[in-house]
């Protein structure tokens, strides 16, 4: 997550695979969100954050340390984003809430610069069976923009990051399977998009 560079906004990375790199930069950030994006009184409210599922004591004790003495904020729910996904994706196909000792699966959730696998079970994630890799969504952009200037494509240098996230959002998927996908575009130049650069 970064924040835009101007003469309004500090441009930090807030986090480094999957951890807060600088506390005071969130804490500026959360600041933001609640008076001037969200426009409430924290004081009034009770939030739930959620957190990376390896996250470590000291990072919850400073994330609740910062809620409760500088925002002031009624209550608070730390919350694993696997635990939560599986929550939405029943209510949104059952239409109901679950009981949470039958919320059970495995989360697969690509970051920006970690991908974590989650397994759940009854509503708690199975903290000695989490895998995590280096690798994510940052890592994707990195390798098409290296593509794009590898194939020399004619990006202005002020926006070419901006540029490769366009493309990762509106092109990338998931292939089932990668080898064939690549043979079959190859073959095919139909099958080529043409990307229009905003």
């Amino acid at each position: 997550m970064k924040v835009k560079n101007d003469s309004k906004y500090l441009q930090s990375q807030l986090y480094e695979k999957g951890q807060v790199k600088n506390w005071d930069h969130l804490e500026r950030f959360w600041l933001r969100c609640f008076y001037d994006h969200l426009r409430c009184s924290p004081e009034e409210h009770v939030v739930c954050l959620t957190e990376p599922p390896l996250s470590s004591i000291d990072s919850r004790e400073t994330a609740t340390e910062i809620m409760f003495e500088t925002f002031g904020v009624q209550g608070l729910q730390l919350a694993n984003p696997a635990s939560m996904a599986l929550f939405g994706n029943h209510v949104l196909a059952e239409s109901s809430f679950p009981p949470l000792d039958e919320l059970t699966g495995l989360v697969v959730d690509v970051g920006e610069s970690v991908t974590s696998i989650i397994p759940v079970t009854a509503g708690n994630v199975v903290g000695s069976c989490v895998k995590q890799f280096g690798l994510g969504g940052s890592h994707v952009t990195r390798f098409i923009l290296d593509s794009l200037t590898t194939r020399r494509q004619p990006v202005p240098d002020h926006n070419r990051w901006e540029v490769a996230e366009q493309i990762k959002q509106s092109l990338c998927y998931v292939s089932a399977n990668p080898r064939q996908d690549v043979e079959t575009f190859r073959a095919d130049s139909k099958r080529h998009k043409i990307f229009d650069v905003k």
